[in-house]
């Protein structure tokens, strides 16, 4: 049998390689031809070889990315302080606050006619000092013998101390209750009590109780024993 598939085989390749050979030629340096121009396809080869090289040169350009924006802190959960504002009210230079009753409170009882020395405990919530020019003075109500006045301290009371003041008094002889109020008074003659305004009283109150009687004892007769007038009595006929 005659080898027609390998004969049409060798053909095939022969033709393929003229048309290499072809192509060699025509980019081997030393021709003097010029390319025509309306050559399509060399235009198409140039336009490939410009896209490549645009291609090339846009990757070479590092990349321009936008700017980053900056984050945005959150506001914070944690509670700010209040502000403090100062007080502009001014402190006055006498005033007073009562603290306690040391002795003999409110509605205590005292026996008619009995003597007896009220003291309380009072603050001074002024911005001036208290010194022995300072006294208790009675101001309303039931008097009980109390003095004109009384010295609140023979030395000084600072602003912010404590003083217990005292006036002797007498319970009345009559049964009733019985009140007294009273403020103190600076050195320059001036008069305060206690509170915000330092126009407020510190006060004594006492119950005078009634007399209890005095039962009355009995009298029981008593019979006398007198053994001569006995004897007499029996003798005589």
């Amino acid at each position: 049998m005659t080898p027609y598939p390998a004969r049409r085989s060798i053909a095939i390749l022969l033709s393929l390689l003229t048309v290499l050979s072809a192509g060699l030629a025509c980019t081997l340096p030393g021709r003097s031809e010029s390319t025509p121009t309306n050559n399509p396809v060399s235009a198409a080869g140039t336009a490939a070889a410009q896209t490549a090289v645009f291609i090339l040169t846009q990757s070479a350009v590092a990349p321009t990315f936008p700017p980053l924006a900056s984050a945005t802190p959150f506001p914070s959960n944690t509670p700010q302080p209040p502000t403090l504002t100062p007080s502009l009210t001014p402190v006055p230079c006498n005033q007073a606050e009562f603290v306690s009753d040391v002795n003999y409170p409110d509605k205590s009882s005292v026996p008619a006619g009995n003597s007896f020395t009220k003291t309380w405990r009072l603050q001074n919530t002024g911005s001036c000092t208290w010194t022995s020019g300072y006294s208790v003075v009675f101001v309303q109500g039931d008097r009980l013998g109390a003095p004109d006045s009384v010295q609140v301290t023979s030395g000084t009371v600072p602003s912010g101390a404590q003083v217990d003041v005292s006036v002797p008094l007498v319970a009345p002889s009559a049964p009733g209750t019985y009140r007294g109020d009273y403020m103190l008074l600076a050195s320059d003659g001036s008069r305060f009590g206690i509170g915000p305004a330092a126009n407020g009283v510190f006060w004594v109150e006492i119950v005078v109780p009634p007399p209890t009687s005095t039962p009355t004892p009995t009298k029981t007769p008593t019979l006398l024993f007198i053994p001569s007038l006995v004897f007499t009595l029996i003798t005589t006929p």
